[in-house]
């Protein structure tokens, strides 16, 4: 898969919003291990909305990405319920204009 690299700085951004948004929880929790798990789900959670607003991904790049999914059963479940989401996502901050 090629991914076009005038479109990597999009993943930047959207991760860089994740990561600020999802810092302060190693503020207000004092278990390591709970600040831990709550902030990689809530950097989850943020990153494909986010991905989805910036448009990170084209359509040719999510046909390959479920082409590869195809091959790998362990991590196609999770992946291809994040890729249907991004899709979804996508669908609504990026309508299509009606013919």
């Amino acid at each position: 898969m090629r991914l076009d690299l005038s479109r990597v700085w999009k993943f930047y951004l959207a991760s860089g919003l994740a990561a600020a948004l999802a810092w302060p929880v190693s503020i207000f929790v004092r278990t390591p291990q709970v600040a831990l798990v709550a902030g990689a789900l809530l950097f989850c959670v943020l990153l494909i909305p986010l991905l989805a607003l910036v448009s990170a991904l084209s359509e040719a790049e999510i046909g390959e990405l479920r082409g590869f999914l195809e091959f790998s059963a362990v991590v196609s479940k999770p992946l291809e319920f994040a890729i249907s989401y991004y899709k979804r996502l996508h669908d609504v901050f990026h309508p299509k204009p009606s013919t």
